[in-house]
């Protein structure tokens, strides 16, 4: 199967991690290929950076589906344009937020979410209310690190430490990781904490198979396709 991985940002330098890490737990028939957006932000950490992010998302998937992918990830714990993207197309979009969290609300009762900066502790909220795990979602920590800073792993990891420990306190048995950038101390944490511990691609992939796979994708009764009408301003079909 072939799965289109859209960046939803400008900058390629999560590229090559990100493809390593979802082609280690991907099916060995799945053609994994990521594209980055041509325009908006070079990280997303605001309602705003998804806002101005979402167009160019849309333009990818509309391409997707006309190249013949089986299925559409959006590489972005935030989701952008996601629900925009499901009416618009009849093959699967998975946002990689969405995607976690549903996987962790199959595996504990008190999941923590850490996220990146302080902005973002509120948006990972409302947006477990509107995912639908809002009832288990019992924590949310940030690490008060940027996105466009998260290659640091020596100071990630010390961060994530500290708040593994205070989640744990705080009786959390799931972790999710909030950002598609903390990728790679997933072992690390599970080995010395004990709990489940969820990376957003990981998730997104194996969710995104499971639907090709099943023949099934989103009801058109839930994302039906937009009325036609005019609009205008946007270099792709609307």
């Amino acid at each position: 199967m072939r799965l289109k991985v859209i960046m939803p940002v400008i900058t390629e330098m999560w590229n090559r991690d990100a493809l390593s890490l979802m082609q280690a737990v991907a099916s060995k028939d799945s053609n994994i290929v990521i594209k980055n957006i041509e325009g908006g932000p070079i990280s997303i950490e605001s309602e705003y950076d998804e806002v101005l992010s979402a167009p160019y998302v849309l333009k990818e998937t509309i391409q997707a589906e006309k190249e013949g992918f089986d299925a559409v990830i959006i590489y972005c714990f935030s989701n952008p344009g996601l629900y925009a993207a499901r009416e618009k197309v009849s093959i699967p979009v998975i946002g990689i937020g969405e995607a976690a969290q549903i996987m962790a609300y199959c595996l504990g009762e008190r999941i923590g979410i850490i996220t990146t900066i302080k902005n973002s502790v509120i948006r990972n909220i409302k947006k477990s209310k509107i995912i639908g795990t809002a009832d288990k979602v019992c924590s949310v920590v940030p690490l008060d690190i940027p996105v466009m800073e998260l290659s640091n792993n020596e100071l990630v990891e010390k961060k994530l430490h500290s708040i593994m420990i205070k989640l744990l306190d705080d009786g959390v048995d799931t972790v999710i990781f909030g950002c598609g950038s903390i990728m790679h101390m997933k072992e690390k944490m599970m080995e010395k904490y004990r709990i489940p511990v969820i990376i957003p691609g990981e998730a997104a992939v194996k969710l995104a198979e499971a639907l090709v796979c099943m023949n099934i994708s989103h009801s058109k009764k839930a994302y039906p396709y937009p009325p036609l009408k005019k609009r205008t301003g946007y270099q792709f079909e609307v």
